[in-house]
């Protein structure tokens, strides 16, 4: 079967590309990350394979699980990774350590 993303539009962070989606096919909430590689120039991609090779790899109760890796590639001709990850209630741990101070 294929994923199904559907996105609100809410965001869940600023400054970073974190979106709110429900996955049709999982039937779940979730995070959906996303990197415009083009738009960021060389060096993007060895950030995001590492983040993407921790991800697959760790599984903790106090780290987000990573479900799947997405590209897209649209008409504009650059291409879109989407980290699809567990989505938290609470929101992220920088509001949470913000909201000590």
């Amino acid at each position: 079967m294929q994923r199904t993303l559907t996105v609100p539009g809410r965001f869940l962070t600023r400054g970073h590309q974190v979106l709110l989606a429900h996955d049709g096919l999982e039937k779940r909430w979730v995070a959906l990350k996303y990197a415009v590689v083009d738009r960021f120039g060389p060096g993007v991609e060895a950030p995001l394979c590492r983040e993407v090779a921790l991800l697959s790899e760790l599984r903790h109760p106090n780290i987000v699980r990573l479900f799947d890796v997405v590209t897209v590639l649209p008409e504009q001709g650059m291409l879109h990774v989407c980290l699809v990850m567990e989505h938290c209630e609470n929101g992220d741990l920088s509001k949470l350590l913000g909201a000590l101070d």
